[in-house]
């Protein structure tokens, strides 16, 4: 995928998100859904994240949004608004 933004991994280490993630979810569904996946952008409090397929965004936003945020959380200490774009 192209398009990462270094300004969003400094403010996001997704390595550590991922990481959360995988704790929570396990690795195989993080492989499945997230594999490749990256922070596209965080601006007015909503950060957007690309993943590699419409499905993988719809399976996202409608089952693991909240443990998305709760990741994302623990990492930043920050709660934005988010969303999946595929990229």
């Amino acid at each position: 995928m192209e398009g990462k933004s270094p300004l969003v991994e400094e403010l996001l280490p997704w390595g550590e998100v991922l990481a959360r993630l995988e704790e929570r979810l396990g690795r195989e569904q993080v492989e499945t859904w997230l594999r490749g996946s990256y922070p596209l952008s965080w601006e007015d409090g909503v950060l957007v994240i690309a993943v590699r397929t419409p499905r993988a965004a719809d399976w996202l936003e409608y089952r693991r949004r909240e443990d998305v945020l709760a990741a994302v959380e623990e990492v930043t200490g920050q709660r934005p608004r988010i969303s999946f774009a595929v990229a």
